[in-house]
């Protein structure tokens, strides 16, 4: 028997930043910046099934999304040959 069950993912919100300067003329760049400013790990998830219970059951469980905020610098220096 082949059934369909609608499962509702609550809402989240994911933001990311980052700042970027330049330094000697354009040709060292320094990039700081975050990942998941929110701190997302896991959304709750509420599934649509059968009364049977068990594994495939109606319910409420989280869903992993994310390891969680990271941080990140990056330098960049621009070899110009002219």
């Amino acid at each position: 028997m082949l059934a369909f069950y609608l499962n509702k993912i609550n809402p989240y919100s994911w933001m990311d930043a980052s700042v970027r300067k330049n330094f000697f003329s354009n040709k060292f760049e320094v990039t700081v910046g975050a990942r998941n400013l929110f701190n997302v790990t896991n959304v709750q998830i509420t599934q649509g099934g059968g009364s049977t219970g068990g594994t495939h059951g109606g319910g409420v469980s989280d869903m992993m999304l994310g390891y969680g905020r990271s941080y990140f610098l990056k330098l960049t220096y621009n070899l110009n040959f002219n």
